[in-house]
């Protein structure tokens, strides 16, 4: 009874090791994808001092957020959404470069 136990176990390690795989080579594509556009454009030196901040998975969509630094110390938010089809490759939507939104201005604005 232990032995079919411990092999269960195993099993259910082993599908729940793939499936957060699954997920960590779509991201790293993803990320791959943002390089490429950052260092095709005039904003190379971003692709060595970004850090991802927030990830957002929806049925079909992903969106990735990046905090980035860029040349004169000021820092961007880089936004990329990427479909994913069921063989989970990644096809970038769309990408933009915004600067972040301080939590002052979002409280005032609700005041208002």
């Amino acid at each position: 009874m232990k032995k079919i136990l411990l092999i269960v176990m195993m099993l259910v390690m082993c599908v729940s090791s793939a499936c957060f795989a699954s997920d960590g080579s779509v991201l790293d594509a993803e990320a791959k994808m943002v390089d490429q556009f950052l260092n095709a454009s005039s904003y190379k030196n971003v692709s060595k001092e970004k850090q991802l901040v927030n990830l957002i998975k929806r049925p079909g969509v992903d969106r990735v957020v990046y905090g980035a630094g860029f040349e004169k110390g000021q820092v961007m938010m880089v936004i990329a959404d990427f479909a994913v089809d069921s063989k989970e490759k990644p096809l970038l939507l769309n990408i933009a470069i915004v600067p972040p939104q301080p939590a002052n201005e979002e409280g005032s604005a609700e005041q208002k």
